[in-house]
């Protein structure tokens, strides 16, 4: 009904405004439409990963190609439409309200172009962004869980050599990191991970390597999710292995001790 009223208008509203040119009218729908476009990108890119702002701390977060996808969406339509038809015929003094039919002009000209521009664009920017990509995803979390082995890598041995541990001790976990990277750069290994069963008898060390080599892991991720290279889901796989993994180690340093 609010496009049927304003295509009613439209021609009186073309009418009233005749004097100021057709040119100039294009002119500045197209400005205000690039503006209320830009802007809302702007900050739909820029809003925290998390929904902070409505105060929901487990709110899932949204990579950078989700919120571009988010912010391309915006499309107006009823009510922007019915904000500008709001606008009084006349002021209280009973005199035509000012520039009414400039507003509802520049008003259905965002209707327009964001309807058009942005909504037949849609499809082709969904499939650009590659949504639904399995493939791509399974990459983007083997390439993670590489990223996170060699932070834990160069974790161990910055607290090993700042600890003294034993190289027969701080071989345990390095061979495990190593190992872990050689196969998932074959692309050919399950992800999850086996706690090491060789006797050791420092256990306290070899559980102290191990924590520091999880908490290099879980930083790494947290970093990737923040800076938009990893989705949530693959961040949310990720943890509960480490949990799993966590869970291994404290079960495997009690039954060696």
């Amino acid at each position: 009904m609010l496009f049927i009223l304003v295509g009613n208008q439209l021609t009186r509203i073309v009418d009233d405004l005749s004097s100021d040119g057709a040119g100039e009218l294009v002119a500045y729908a197209a400005l205000v439409g690039a503006v209320v476009i830009v802007v809302r990108l702007l900050f739909v890119l820029a809003v925290p990963s998390r929904a902070a702002l409505a105060g929901l701390d487990e709110a899932q977060p949204l990579d950078r190609r989700e919120r571009l996808l988010v912010g391309w969406s915006g499309m107006r339509g009823a009510v922007s439409l019915a904000a500008a038809l709001a606008i009084p015929l006349t002021t209280e003094a009973g005199e035509p309200f000012p520039d009414r039919s400039l507003v509802v002009f520049l008003t259905f000209g965002v209707i327009f172009a964001t309807l058009v521009l942005q909504g037949l664009s849609l499809p082709a920017l969904i499939r650009r962004l590659s949504f639904g990509a399995e493939d791509d995803e399974a990459d983007m979390e083997r390439r993670s869980r590489i990223e996170a082995a060699e932070a834990a890598l160069e974790r161990l041995e910055s607290f090993a050599a700042s600890q003294s541990v034993a190289d027969s001790t701080l071989d345990v976990v390095r061979e495990h990191y190593e190992e872990c990277v050689r196969r998932l750069g074959r692309r050919d290994a399950s992800l999850a991970e086996e706690a090491d069963e060789t006797p050791i008898h420092d256990v306290e060390t070899l559980q102290g390597l191990r924590y520091q080599a999880l908490s290099a892991e879980r930083e790494t991720i947290g970093r990737l999710l923040e800076g938009g290279e990893i989705s949530y889901a693959v961040m949310r796989r990720i943890e509960r292995d480490l949990d799993l993994e966590e869970a291994l180690v404290i079960g495997g340093d009690r039954s060696r001790a």
